[in-house]
Formats: C-alpha cells, sequence, structure tokens
C-alpha cells in the first residue's frame, strides 16, 4: 500500500529502522513537537506510540498514556533509546 505522493518510497529507511524497534522507547522530531514513547506499530504511512500525558491534562487522566500517531512524512529525526553498544 503507497501512501499519499509515493511517500512509501521515501520512507523505506525509517519503517525498516522503526519495524526492527517495536516494543522500544524512542524519540520522533517533527518539525513542531517532539515525542517520546513507548512504539507500538508501523505503518507504511505512520508509526503509533504510548506517549505520556502532559501537564495539561486533565488530572483524572494524568496516570494515562495517549497513544499519538504520526505520519511518517512529518518525521525529521529518530532516537532510538533502547540500543545498546
Amino acid at each position: 500500500m503507497l501512501c499519499e505522493n509515493n511517500v512509501l518510497s521515501q520512507n523505506c529507511c525509517v519503517v525498516d529502522t522503526l519495524n526492527e524497534n517495536l516494543n522500544s522507547i524512542v524519540t520522533i522530531y517533527t518539525d513542531c513537537f517532539c515525542f517520546t514513547g513507548l512504539l507500538l506499530a508501523v505503518t507504511e504511512c505512520a508509526c503509533k506510540l504510548i506517549t505520556r500525558c502532559s501537564k495539561g491534562c486533565p488530572p483524572s487522566n494524568n496516570v494515562f498514556g495517549k497513544v499519538t500517531v504520526i505520519p511518517l512524512c512529518k518525521i525529521d529525526a529518530v532516537t532510538l533509546c533502547n540500543t545498546s553498544s
């Protein structure tokens, strides 16, 4: 399945790297935000993380994370946090 505007061919390395690090903590940088969380899933077009709630979340929801879906075409950089040398 190709993403919008044939983005799949441009993101193959990102998809492969993210798939190799499923169930790991990663930090994903976009042009506006930085997301750190548990990498749950990767498709040809997006990745899904469980991230911590921000301080602006209602107090009753602070103990739970939230699911964040990031389109691959918006990713500028990825930091793999659970790698060992």
